[in-house]
């Protein structure tokens, strides 16, 4: 109570959220905030030939024949990594980067290299690579606070064309919408089910479209609509 009185006391003039729980937390305070999904940069995440995926899978050291599904997050159990153990029961293969910021579970490695998750626990320059190199891409957290509540690698994954199988996690739902090869699903199993889906589907995949509405420059946009900041649009562009 004492950290909300202080809240109210000192609202500022312009307050940005990323999900539902946290808009509903400051509306409850009287505070009217604005929702601002994070941004990708689509000139760097971008789609490859699978000529030029089979390149990054050779540059990388991953598998040439194998449907990939990859990964990028902290290496710990809260993040529901385990799931990508469960991949190979279905036909595919979890290959995850594992962050190293929040800490890495060293037992959790080596439960997943045991069940065939190929885990990228170094820097990589150009992670960009990783998600070209891939076939789909998971986002499996469930457990807010686990996760930033729009996550990039979702966005990153989108912007390079792949498949993406999700929880419906933070502010995911409020920018995104389900079809042309993004799926929401809740449970465990709704999402290996989706990635066979995926794996087997013969339709047109164009996550790209709705990356392409979440640039840098758009979601700075956003901000400078909502702060009433008025400049030239060349100017913003080459501060951007």
């Amino acid at each position: 109570p004492p950290v909300r009185r202080i809240l109210r006391q000192f609202t500022p003039d312009t307050l940005f959220c990323q999900s539902p729980a946290t808009y509903a937390y400051f509306e409850k305070l009287r505070m009217w905030p604005w929702f601002l999904p994070s941004g990708v940069d689509t000139n760097r995440f971008q789609p490859v030939s699978a000529g030029y995926k089979s390149v990054l899978r050779r540059k990388h050291g991953l598998p040439l024949g194998e449907y990939l599904v990859f990964h990028a997050g902290h290496l710990t159990s809260a993040r529901n990594t385990g799931l990508l153990a469960q991949l190979e029961g279905v036909g595919a293969r979890g290959v995850m980067l594992a962050g190293s910021s929040m800490g890495a579970d060293p037992r959790l490695k080596t439960h997943l290299e045991s069940e065939g998750v190929i885990v990228i626990d170094r820097y990589v320059e150009r992670v960009e690579e990783l998600y070209q190199a891939a076939d789909a891409y998971l986002f499996p957290v469930r457990t807010a606070d686990s996760a930033m509540e729009f996550p990039l690698s979702v966005l990153e994954a989108m912007a390079c064309n792949l498949p993406v199988v999700a929880h419906p996690y933070g502010g995911l739902p409020l920018a995104l919408r389900a079809g042309d090869g993004l799926t929401f699903a809740d449970t465990d199993e709704t999402m290996l089910a989706a990635i066979v889906a995926a794996r087997d589907s013969t339709e047109p995949i164009d996550t790209r479209a709705q990356a392409l509405n979440l640039t840098w420059e758009r979601v700075a946009g956003r901000l400078l609509e909502a702060t009433d900041v008025k400049r030239d649009a060349g100017t913003i562009a080459a501060k951007v």
